[in-house]
């Protein structure tokens, strides 16, 4: 769920920035006070917005969400808190999010004090600035997307099988589709809910093994 969110936030955030440059760019040729005042405040807001997705790609980090690609990718269940919240920038996908955070907040410090701006610089500050956020914005929505959720696709018969990890104790997983009847008995004449709970254990907490069953999927 706090993934969704901070995927939902990460459009509006792009969504704002665009409008941002629309209003900078038409208030800069028609000198319109309101319309630089709006694009100032539209280029202000992406900051606490950008705030709120890092905050909730740090929980995802922090909580071990093995499920999310990216908290797969650049962290451990041995890794100690202060670790994993610096694997923010362990890949590219954290990267291009934090440099986004990063460029939001110096595009705040610079005009939060409206009293201390050239209004003519203005304007040109909040295009440049804004289009270079929403080109980055624009790849971390679609190409390098730090909330991707890890799905199995086994042998092209059954979509959207998901790793679970139990966050209590991360080194046990296993694999879990939510229905058990998908699943074949277990050779030994087992049932199919024999065979879904059956837990690995491995160092890496993301493992799933088979034990003693015909491993295709009905």
């Amino acid at each position: 769920m706090i993934a969704n969110i901070a995927f939902g936030v990460l459009i509006i955030t792009l969504t704002v920035t665009i409008v941002s440059i629309v209003m900078a760019a038409y208030g800069a040729m028609s000198k319109s006070g309101a319309m630089m005042e709006s694009a100032r405040l539209a280029s202000l807001v992406t900051f606490p917005l950008l705030s709120l997705i890092l905050v909730a790609l740090v929980i995802l980090l922090v909580t071990g969400r093995f499920e999310y690609a990216y908290v797969y990718q650049t962290t451990d269940a041995a890794m100690p808190v202060y670790l994993k919240i610096a694997a923010i920038w362990g890949g590219q996908e954290g990267s291009l999010l934090f440099w986004c955070w990063l460029l939001s907040g110096f595009t705040f410090v610079s005009l939060v004090n409206k009293g201390k701006i050239d209004q003519e610089l203005m304007p040109w500050v909040i295009v440049v600035t804004s289009i270079t956020l929403a080109f980055f914005l624009f790849l971390v929505l679609f190409f390098e997307n730090p909330f991707f959720r890890f799905f199995i696709n086994y042998e092209g018969e059954v979509d959207q099988i998901t790793l679970q990890v139990d966050v209590h104790h991360p080194s046990e997983s296993r694999l879990w589709n939510g229905d058990e009847s998908a699943f074949t008995a277990p050779r030994d004449g087992g049932s199919p809910a024999d065979v879904v709970p059956r837990i690995c254990r491995f160092h890496h907490p993301i493992r799933v093994c088979y034990r003693d069953f015909d491993q295709r999927l009905e």
